[in-house]
Formats: structure tokens, C-alpha cells, sequence
């Protein structure tokens, strides 16, 4: 099963006002960085924005979040936890923003588990796809921006993090093997989704990743200035 590649420009159904961007990509690749960065610019543009996470964009979702970081799942599980927790922010978070008009700005969403846990975790597509066309409602980004480096310099950024004292998760132990799998499944979707999957070389500075994002949303008309 193939999901849909939108890509409005503009052309919103009824029910749907805000623009929907994720932030996508494998660790260490420095979404964090780019999101300090990019929020700001954003509002000062005059967007209405609502920045969110997966998992944990809900008060029910931070206790999936707790559970899903405390240890290594088997896949299914694991996808099933992040299906929960997707649904639980779709509904109560996600679709009534975007209705009232407001941008919804969210680190990571289905295209995660669809790399993670599809790709990278061998659970077969349909079965994901099905799963998340339901949990989701069909709801899919407008844009997905996603950060790609080369797997040495986001191991490298990941053990630097270890080292200012920061706790390791357990995709963050996995092995170089693990870490080049998501990202050639990252590229892989970005060459099936060319029209929503716009790639950042994040080994750039910060400063001109925002300058990229801010000049891709205007070839769209979606801001100005």
C-alpha cells in the first residue's frame, strides 16, 4: 500500500487551515538544532505555529514516551506503542490546529515508523500502512524536512552527546549497520516523495538550513517577507 504524496500548494480541503510540517531524520542529525532555530524565525514571519513531538505530544503520550525509552521493544510492539501515541496526537492535537488555521511544526511522524520500524525493523508495509491510514485519519504533511548527514558525522555528534553527560536511548547504542539502514530508508522515501520530502544537508550551518526552509516555503506562497 502506497500513501498519498500531497502537496497542496495552498489548495487545502475545507476542514484543514494550517500548514503541517515534520522534521525528519536518523539521530544525531541535529533536528533539535534546527528546530531552536527554525521556530523562532517562523513567528517572527508572522506564522501561527504549534511546535509538537512523537511520541509524547499528549499528556497520555508522555507516559507512551516513557515506556517506549525505557528499554528496547520488539518491533511490532513498538510500532503499535507509536501508533497509539500518533493516534492520541492526531485527534487531540494535531487535526483541531491545523482546523483552527495554525501551522502544526512536529518532530517526526509517520515517516519515522514507516524507516524505523518498516525498513529498519523488517515489519512488512501494508500491515504499517494499513495501521497508520487508520490511526492517522490519512492525514499526511504538507512538507517534511529531512536533515541527512553522513552516518560518521551523526555517530560522531552522537557520542559527543554521551560525553556533555547526556543519557544514550537505545537507537543511539545501535550499530553503524542499524544507522546506515535508516538513512538509506530516509532517502529512499524522499526519492519515492519528491514533492513533500524536501532533503537539508545538515552538516551545513544551522543559520542556512533555516535560510533553505524559509526559501522553500516561499516558492510554495505559504509566507512571505
Amino acid at each position: 500500500m502506497k500513501p498519498s504524496d500531497p502537496a497542496r500548494h495552498g489548495q487545502k480541503t475545507p476542514d484543514i487551515k494550517g500548514i503541517f510540517l515534520t522534521l525528519e531524520g536518523g539521530e544525531g542529525v541535529g533536528k533539535s538544532s534546527l528546530l531552536a532555530a527554525l521556530v523562532p524565525r517562523l513567528t517572527q514571519l508572522g506564522v501561527p505555529l504549534c511546535q509538537t513531538q512523537e511520541p509524547g505530544g499528549t499528556p497520555r503520550g508522555q507516559a507512551l514516551r516513557a515506556l517506549l525509552q525505557a528499554s528496547k521493544w520488539p518491533a511490532n510492539a513498538e510500532f503499535l506503542l507509536f501508533s497509539a501515541d500518533r493516534n492520541l496526537h492526531v485527534t487531540e492535537v494535531v487535526q483541531p490546529t491545523l482546523q483552527a488555521g495554525t501551522w502544526v511544526l512536529c518532530d517526526r511522524f509517520v515517516d519515522s515508523s514507516r524507516v524505523y520500524q518498516g525498513i529498519a525493523g523488517g515489519i512488512e508495509r501494508t500491515y504499517l500502512e494499513s495501521v497508520s491510514q487508520a490511526c492517522t485519519e490519512g492525514l499526511e504533511p504538507d512538507v517534511t524536512l529531512l536533515l541527512d548527514c553522513p552516518v560518521e558525522v551523526s555517530m560522531a555528534r552522537i557520542a559527543a552527546r554521551r560525553l556533555e553527560g547526556e543519557a544514550w536511548l537505545h537507537y543511539d547504542q545501535a550499530k553503524r549497520e542499524f544507522h546506515e539502514k535508516v538513512r538509506a530508508g530516509f532517502l529512499a522515501l524522499a526519492a519515492q516523495y519528491p514533492r513533500r520530502i524536501v532533503v537539508l544537508d545538515c552538516t551545513q550551518p544551522v543559520e542556512k538550513l533555516v535560510t533553505q526552509v524559509e526559501h522553500h516555503l516561499k516558492e510554495r506562497g505559504w509566507i512571505r517577507g
